[in-house]
């Protein structure tokens, strides 16, 4: 039987859907695996079936899955009333859209000495640890992760003499007191460097989930609250990961440094 996994979109959306895929290779030990992706998620799919680059967007179901016995499409954006009314995280989402029952939901995505390499080879000034990665790119709309809230942060911070390093896209900014790294990495050597940091702090977006990938780092701080539209309450007991922190925007900055600074000690 050959089975397609249709998932593209964001980067979150990716490595939600990795439990998933990994279940579905134990369901169907046998059968012919292929996921469906953006050609720039190729290198965060597990190395467990096929993969095929298609679309340059969110996209829809390729012309060629007509070829598959079974075709799951669970992108949740395309399933929004379904999701919202679940009222379940997107992992768990993913998993029931797809039938299957999932034995964990921690995401491990691969990471190599190569890409250790060629993340210290981009970054020759990077500071020696022990430091702190903050996410540098915007969430959706700056208001879930504004810029002046992540100065203040950074300041107070390099108040306590914790060197920071900030990470993310190419829409990522630049904050004063801070090593920028944002733009110069891709997927993997974004996991590399953040495996080496003592705690990434970031909003719900592509790279916080890259760094619940990144299992070697003390603690992953979640700030956001953008995540209540959808009737999530928290990361760590869909994760059950006790290294995943969460804590929403509103809760104060105040609250924020103290929840960092215990995780960085």
């Amino acid at each position: 039987m050959k089975i397609l996994y249709c998932l593209f979109a964001r980067t979150g959306d990716i490595c939600c859907g990795i439990p998933t895929y990994l279940a579905l290779r134990e369901k169907y030990p046998n059968d012919e695996l292929t996921w469906v992706t953006l050609k720039k998620h190729i290198p965060i799919v597990p190395k467990c079936g096929n993969v095929i680059a298609f679309g340059d967007g969110f996209g829809s179901l390729p012309p060629f899955h007509k070829e598959y016995d079974k075709v799951f499409f669970p992108q949740p954006s395309w399933h929004h009333r379904r999701w919202e009314k679940s009222k379940k995280h997107a992992i768990e989402f993913i998993a029931d859209f797809c039938e299957v029952k999932l034995k964990s939901r921690s995401i491990e995505i691969e990471i190599t000495r190569e890409h250790k390499h060629s993340m210290l080879k981009k970054l020759p000034k990077l500071p020696e640890r022990p430091f702190v990665t903050i996410c540098s790119s915007p969430c959706y709309s700056c208001s879930n992760w504004p810029i002046p809230y992540r100065r203040q942060l950074v300041r107070l911070l390099r108040d306590r003499r914790v060197n920071v390093v900030t990470v993310g896209g190419k829409d990522g900014k630049d904050i004063p007191g801070a090593y920028s790294a944002h733009g110069k990495l891709n997927f993997l050597e974004t996991i590399a460097l953040i495996n080496r940091s003592k705690v990434y702090i970031g909003p719900d977006t592509g790279t916080t989930w890259l760094a619940c990938a990144a299992h070697k780092t003390s603690k992953v701080c979640l700030i956001d609250r953008g995540r209540l539209r959808t009737g999530v309450v928290g990361f760590g007991n869909v994760l059950s990961d006790d290294n995943i922190t969460d804590s929403f925007y509103n809760d104060g900055i105040d609250k924020h440094l103290k929840l960092v600074m215990r995780a960085y000690k």
